[in-house]
């Protein structure tokens, strides 16, 4: 049981030795206390949907599968879906409790990177492609972890959107962009919330480390926008120690290194301003101590509780996407149940977020406990090279007996998506779509429910008369889809991302991924930014979904309030369908004769009410006048381009119903045209610029991956790229190490347990060889000493006699 502290008394009494050490992990999720000043250690734990409270004989690496009951909540692509910032309050409380009863401190969450890509493999876990719904949700979910004293960590900080390259890349964006979409979130979230911590990603931006990087750590985060909680690394994300706290860092994770304790122990003993530094990083540390030693009874009551609240979550981030008179079905009825999903339900991604679910409820069982009459057959396998071979007795199945229709559960699996690695493709596994189009043929009457992290290939929704969407919706996924496909409510989620048509729609497509140095080409133009703009058809707009009833729109009144400084919106929306059900209005800007380059509209403001049927309810939104500001970048900050607006109130990004001018008093912009920014006025042209011109319209550095490869290796090196002598006797035996594993998880008799099993291998597996010998010796929390990394470097590069010098030598006497 933690006490409040004393501060002032504890910085003059702590040594440098202790305040460094206080400011280093002790292991997988905890930093080091300091036992004669009765400091308890701080524990740190993922994650951004649940609590992933780690057994105590887990460590950093199997400890994502060892971990303890908690409840599994829809991640992050799918709580977003449901537009319901009251909701996500209230799974950031229901989190919270859960980690006062395990003696967590600090949720390592929320995850708020942009979706620059729709192949990027951990989009399950983030929120949407949009910076202002992203900063207002994950802002609520925030709120409501820390009002039960619990810490939240936002994270990955910054520009972190890719998984090949996440250890080693530099993503190297304008600064228009960087602050109008990738750092707008973060804003918004220091803007209407309070976050106890930050967190810093691996790769660098604009050539820097994300660690080391003072112009985000020190001059976004805290002198623009006042941050005075702790910045710590992912785990393994720092380079050079003392470097990382000049820039503004506190907080190594997960520490244990001696070489680096030492560095900063001997720096803040010869350099006065280092030490001044110290003493302000242990000071933010023992404020978050303060802040979360609060304690609060929390008894496995709670596990139920949360449970309820996961499917009502799953409900209501549900997207029903087509709806051709199918849905919703018929309890009396008689259907044909098809997917390995139906039986093992994929409900949340894999990686440092797996969850050890507290209670699933299948589909299946939902089925039968509602007395629903069916036919399951299991039509293909989840689990990677098994093959199902199911269709003739299906199709023989299906002529001989009559089913009132076919419900066919689908999706990506844990092979196809994940984090640590990006996807290949947005297609749906082959064997589901070969299987859906045999089915057509015989029985046209087809729904598919579709379980996937980010957005698929939707080339076969032609072939189906319903779409239901329910995502990764968490552990509550089989009661709510259940309860929506049979009408016991309404859908009411809504896409946060473009479904387009094809991935060569995507700007740059063909060079995601492929690259080390990732240049942000597209600007601005992320998501439906550019697909609108351009007017390019997609499948589904952003912020598009259905329901089960219609609503009728009117009366758009809009006026600025100059005491406020806020534009207040108000609108009618009438449900004038057969059923009650919430309704997501959303409303967009679009400046009118702008003189420089900007999407068609933006969306600003968002609200999620229940209308009844028959009912007319008033809405009112207030949008504060820095949303529709831009940044400057020869003033280095936001400002309000003078003129007309028009307002829009609409559905979706596509589907605009009421719309109003304003005329707003502002800055005067008139951007002068150049040959290369002229590809942003005249977006046909856009992929047509080059890494070479957008470094230079943008005074970035121009640079190609060929570093990243050369001979020597360095300690940034990636895994991947050692293919001379000891370095690839070194990179197999690192890649093929835990496929042992895979046999054994097999083994599990248990489907939850085998499927978590699974998905920690295989994510293991896939994430090595984007390791570094750097990252891979300062995540291992001790396990791998700094003095044996350089040795095996030293072998990599052929220096032999200089790596079994190494092996004697101290880690923590290397100057």
């Amino acid at each position: 049981m933690k006490e409040k502290l004393d501060i002032d008394e504890i910085i003059d009494e702590l040594t440098i030795e202790e305040k460094v050490l206080l400011l280093s992990g002790n292991g997988p999720t905890t930093n080091n206390g300091i036992k004669r000043l009765n400091i308890e250690s701080l524990c740190f734990n993922d994650g951004p949907h649940g609590l992933r409270k780690s057994k105590k004989e887990g460590n950093s690496l199997d400890g994502i599968v060892k971990s303890e009951k908690t409840t599994c909540f829809p991640t992050g692509n799918a709580i977003a879906s449901s537009w319901n910032k009251d909701l996500y309050f209230k799974i950031g409380e229901a989190i919270a409790k859960e980690c006062k009863y395990y003696g967590t401190d600090v949720l390592l969450g929320p995850s708020v990177n942009i979706k620059r890509n729709p192949l990027c493999g951990r989009n399950f876990e983030y929120l949407s492609e949009d910076p202002y719904l992203t900063g207002m949700m994950a802002s609520s979910f925030i709120n409501g972890v820390e009002s039960h004293h619990v810490g939240t960590c936002v994270k990955h900080f910054a520009c972190n959107n890719n998984e090949n390259f996440r250890f080693c890349g530099d993503s190297e964006v304008d600064l228009i962009a960087l602050n109008e979409i990738y750092l707008k979130p973060y804003y918004l979230i220091l803007k209407n919330s309070k976050p106890s911590s930050f967190m810093c990603a691996y790769n660098m931006v604009n050539g820097v480390y994300s660690s080391e990087n003072s112009g985000l750590l020190d001059t976004f985060l805290r002198k623009k926008n006042n941050f005075d909680g702790v910045i710590m690394t992912d785990w393994g994300a720092i380079v050079d120690r003392v470097n990382s706290l000049k820039a503004g860092l506190d907080l190594e994770m997960p520490g244990c290194s001696k070489y680096n304790i030492s560095r900063l122990v001997k720096e803040a003993k010869e350099n006065k301003e280092v030490a001044n530094l110290l003493d302000t990083s242990v000071r933010r540390l023992l404020n978050l101590y303060n802040k979360v030693a609060v304690n609060e009874e929390v008894d496995e009551s709670v596990f139920l509780e949360n449970y309820k609240l996961s499917v009502r979550a799953s409900i209501e981030s549900a997207v029903l996407l087509k709806n051709e008179n199918i849905l919703p079905l018929d309890k009396n009825k008689t259907y044909l149940v098809i997917g390995d999903m139906f039986k093992n339900p994929r409900f949340q991604g894999n990686g440092s977020s797996l969850i050890n679910p507290f209670k699933v409820v299948t589909h299946e069982e939902a089925f039968n406990l509602r007395k629903i009459k069916y036919k399951f057959y299991k039509g293909y396998s989840q689990i990677d090279n098994e093959e199902v071979n199911e269709d003739e007795l299906i199709i023989n199945d299906l002529k001989t007996n009559k089913y009132d229709a076919i419900l066919f559960y689908g999706g990506q699996t844990d092979f196809t998506e994940s984090e640590g690695f990006d996807r290949d493709s947005l297609d749906l596994p082959i064997k589901q779509i070969e299987l859906i189009k045999k089915l057509k043929e015989i029985n046209d009457n087809i729904v598919f429910i579709s379980f996937n992290g980010g957005v698929i290939n939707l080339n076969f929704k032609d072939d189906v008369k319903g779409l239901l969407l329910m995502h990764l919706g968490g552990e509550g996924v089989g009661e709510a889809t259940t309860s929506l496909l049979f009408g016991e409510v309404s859908p009411s989620g809504k896409l946060t991302e473009t479904y387009i048509s094809k991935y060569s729609d995507v700007p740059f497509f063909d060079e995601y991924k492929k690259k080390v140095v990732q240049y942000y080409k597209e600007s601005i133009f992320v998501g439906y930014r550019y697909y609108n703009t351009l007017n390019i058809k997609v499948n589904y707009p952003f912020g598009y979904g259905l329901t089960y009833t219609k609503f009728h729109y009117s009366n758009l009144k809009v006026n600025l309030n100059n005491e406020t400084n806020e534009i207040e919106v108000s609108y009618d929306i009438s449900n004038i369908g057969k059923m009650d059900a919430k309704e997501i209005s959303e409303i967009y800007i679009s400046k009118i004769n702008s003189n420089t380059y900007r999407p068609s509209l933006e969306l600003v403001g968002f609200s999620k009410d229940l209308i009844k049927v028959n009912e007319t309810k008033s809405i009112k939104v207030n949008i504060p006048i820095d949303n529709l500001k831009i940044y400057d970048k020869d003033q280095s900050k936001f400002i309000l381009e003078d003129g007309e607006y028009e307002i829009l109130l609409g559905e979706n990004s596509r589907s605009i119903l009421l719309k109003s001018s304003l005329t707003l008093k502002g800055d005067v912009i008139n951007l002068v045209k150049n040959p290369l920014n002229l590809h942003y006025f005249n977006l046909n042209s856009l992929n047509e610029i080059t890494d070479e011109e957008y470094a230079k319209e943008f005074s970035l550095a121009y640079k190609d991956d060929s570093y990243i490869y050369k001979y020597p290796y360095n300690l940034n090196t990636p895994i991947f790229a050692f293919n001379k002598g000891f370095g690839k006797f070194f990179k197999n035996f690192v890649v093929n190490y835990f496929t042992f594993k895979t046999k054994k998880a097999l083994k599990i008799k248990d489907p939850i347990k085998r499927q978590m099993g699974l998905k920690g291998v295989f994510f293991i597996i896939k994430l090595m060889p984007a390791n570094s010998l750097r990252s891979l010796c300062f995540s291992s929390g001790g396990m791998l000493k700094y003095n044996v990394a350089l040795a095996l470097l030293s072998f990599c590069n052929r220096k032999y006699f200089k790596g079994i010098k190494y092996l004697f030598i101290k880690e923590e006497n290397i100057n």
